[in-house]
């Protein structure tokens, strides 16, 4: 796991606290020999303190379950497996969700006051690379967002498409219909994280476009300057 600076800091304040983003992986299981004895493993990074301990979960008056960050009560549990499997993850795609939210609108911003103060002040050569530099670290970082986003939304898409008869089985309407509701509430999630992926798709052609243009313009310059 890394974590990495998020590029293109604050200008009027080169000094001020660096904010980092940190790699997280989160890992679920659900298997058994029928619907009646199954076993789950959940393994969440915590390190970066995004995520309460396992023990958070069982204090207080209503102990809730770790998995499924707390969307389901230990004294209901759900005995089914594809309700829980379908539990926990419509809870851990909406807790993806929020956190590439936060972390894609926070870098935008930034992007968009790069932008604005690239139009106004760039020179017209970069003899000591500083906006070179500074654009070829946020089109890594905005390629890394993009790549990443769309690995979530293709295996989401995947799953939809091969393993979602899984749960076409006979069970009540009561499950059938939790089961919907929790599909929908996953795509919804899935439409918002590609919404994102296309914000920064977007600003991936633009920096591109913004670093090629001080790279073509810093040897010109200096070739007159000789």
């Amino acid at each position: 796991r890394k974590s990495r600076p998020l590029p293109l800091g604050p200008f009027d304040n080169p000094s001020s606290e660096t904010h980092h983003y940190y790699e997280a992986n989160l890992s679920f299981l659900v298997f058994g020999v029928d619907e009646w004895f199954w076993t789950s493993y959940c393994c969440v990074d915590t390190y970066f303190g995004s995520e309460p301990y396992k023990y958070t979960y069982f204090g207080g008056s209503l102990p809730t379950d770790p998995a499924s960050g707390g969307r389901l009560a230990l004294d209901r549990p759900a005995w089914n497996p594809r309700q829980y499997f379908l539990a926990v993850l419509t809870q851990r795609m909406l807790q993806i969700t929020q956190e590439w939210g936060a972390l894609i609108n926070a870098f935008d911003e930034r992007l968009s006051d790069y932008e604005e103060i690239f139009a106004h002040m760039v020179p017209l050569h970069d003899p000591d690379l500083t906006h070179t530099e500074k654009l070829t670290t946020a089109v890594s970082t905005i390629r890394r967002f993009r790549d990443s986003l769309v690995k979530t939304i293709e295996a989401w898409d995947s799953f939809y498409g091969t393993n979602l008869g899984l749960f076409s089985v006979d069970a009540s309407q009561e499950l059938q219909e939790r089961w919907q509701a929790d599909v929908l509430e996953i795509r919804a999630c899935v439409a918002e994280l590609n919404a994102l992926r296309i914000v920064m798709a977007q600003r991936l052609d633009l920096f591109n476009s913004m670093r090629d243009g001080v790279s073509i313009k810093w040897p010109v310059a200096r070739t007159r300057a000789q």
